[in-house]
């Protein structure tokens, strides 16, 4: 188990360097054509981008690794409700896409920071690949995220959602992976499903 985990871990090492490598490299890019006069000052937006998404996938590494201290001693009270709300907020004018909830008020026990880490990586990913609609619905203590897109390759759902293995579309899982090791902790199922017309999370 020890040798299987430190494999593991190298090869997510080596995928996460290969990662970080794509943005970094086009920062610097537009960054030397910018002060060698080839690229207008306008192209300062597409380094920001980059560097969000550089930061995002920094912060996603960083809270993989933590969890590695996280126990299921973690038994605060959460009210999921005001978090999916919060996220549902951020993103109600960024997104293209009908964004439904239907919400009572289940209490899940674990860490607020945690949980809403979860919920944010649940919603995000489902707002990457809706084509128009999602449905979020917390009833009787079972959350559930509905999203129109595309179906998830059924490897990536069987085997967990491995840190770094790669899913649908040749996209990393991290994300993914955070989410699913932190319920585990927490004592909780993550269920993943395709249906008819998208994919289910529960």
């Amino acid at each position: 188990r020890i040798l299987k985990d430190e494999t593991t871990k190298q090869a997510m090492l080596q995928n996460v360097s290969h990662d970080l490598k794509t943005p970094i490299a086009v920062i610097r890019s537009y960054t030397e054509a910018i002060e060698d006069g080839v690229e207008e000052l306008s192209a300062t937006q597409i380094i920001l981008e980059q560097c969000d998404k550089l930061e995002k996938k920094v912060k996603n590494f960083i809270l993989f690794n933590r969890l590695e201290y996280l126990n299921e001693e973690a038994n605060d009270p959460v009210k999921i409700k005001g978090i999916i709300e919060n996220i549902v907020a951020a993103h109600k004018h960024i997104v293209s896409v009908e964004i439904n909830t239907q919400l009572d008020d289940s209490i899940f026990i674990g860490r607020y920071e945690n949980y809403y880490t979860v919920c944010e990586n649940i919603i995000e990913n489902s707002v990457r690949y809706a084509q128009e609609v999602i449905n979020i619905t917390l009833e009787n203590g079972v959350l559930t995220v509905y999203n129109d897109g595309k179906h998830i390759d059924e490897k990536f759902i069987q085997e967990g959602f491995k840190p770094y293995e790669k899913g649908s579309e040749g996209k990393f899982g991290l994300g993914m992976s955070i989410v699913s090791r932190t319920l585990d902790i927490f004592d909780m199922k993550l269920s993943v499903k395709n249906v008819l017309g998208g994919v289910l999370f529960t």
